[in-house]
């Protein structure tokens, strides 16, 4: 299923995944406590790092499910220790552009 070039990747492995990805839709919108699910809020939380990271890894193993577990825990990990960093307002105030200077402090 997971090879991309076999028949039935494209008959029937591909349509079944984006069938189940319609059936989560339709899901949530009729039950937005499906959302708030811990797993589907961890995978939310990490998503943009694993887009990130299976880019990268998808071009030297395109196939399996190995890729995808790095993706996952490569993007954990960089959201973790690199994403947050620079989300946190603590971080970000000490970096921002101080106010104006005191007429006293400037001459």
């Amino acid at each position: 299923f997971a090879h991309g070039s076999s028949e039935f990747a494209y008959a029937a492995g591909f349509p079944l995944v984006e069938l189940a990805g319609l059936v989560l839709i339709l899901a949530a919108l009729a039950d937005s406590r499906l959302l708030a699910l811990p797993p589907l809020v961890w995978v939310g939380t990490i998503s943009y790092g694993v887009y990130i990271w299976m880019a990268t890894i998808a071009v030297w193993d395109p196939h399996g499910v190995a890729p995808l577990l790095i993706a996952l825990g490569a993007g954990w990990a960089s959201t973790r220790w690199i994403e947050r960093r620079f989300r946190s307002p603590r971080k970000r105030a000490a970096t921002t552009t101080p106010g104006p200077v005191p007429a006293e402090a400037a001459a």
